[in-house]
């Protein structure tokens, strides 16, 4: 009759006993003591940390607000006051830089030589075309005239020539 629980009866003694001991040993946390010498010594604490800090009492200063529409771009600071100086309104805070502004101030003023200069030859062109039309039309009113005289003349030629003379006036 035991033979059947034979196995089982001798697992669970070994079983609880383990239980046991793996309970007693295992969950029970090592607590120790630890203890230093006390000194009497400066405390030195820094902090290292990253940001950014804001002043108390600051003011934004603003360029110029026409550098983007006129096209600059690149505007660098050439000159500053020391960090943390005191300024009043009026007071010198920074140069900007002007070489980028000097540099279109020339473009413009060599575009501006080459519309002059493409001007001045444009009216010169025009004046000389205006005075060979006025040559031109002044040869024509002595053509016609002189050939009106020829027509007039011409009252007794015959049909043929007259003809031909008023064809060459009406080319006129």
């Amino acid at each position: 009759m035991f033979k059947k629980y034979k196995i089982p009866l001798l697992i669970t003694p070994i079983a609880v006993t383990l239980l046991f001991l793996w309970w007693y040993t295992g969950n029970k946390d090592i607590q120790q003591t630890l203890t230093t010498a006390a000194f009497v010594a400066d405390f030195e604490d820094y902090v290292i940390t990253s940001g950014e800090l804001k002043a108390k009492n600051s003011e934004n200063i603003l360029g110029p607000t026409s550098l983007r529409r006129n096209g600059f771009y690149n505007v660098k600071i050439e000159d500053m006051v020391d960090e943390g100086t005191y300024v009043n309104e009026g007071d010198f805070v920074c140069s900007l830089d002007r070489s980028e502004l000097n540099n279109k101030l020339n473009d413009l003023r060599i575009n501006l030589d080459k519309a002059q200069s493409q001007y001045t030859q444009t009216q010169l062109d025009t004046s000389l075309t205006l005075r060979e039309k006025r040559n031109d039309l002044t040869n024509t009113q002595f053509q016609i005239t002189q050939k009106e005289i020829e027509l007039q003349q011409s009252a007794y030629e015959p049909p043929a020539t007259i003809q031909k003379l008023k064809f060459d006036l009406d080319k006129l």
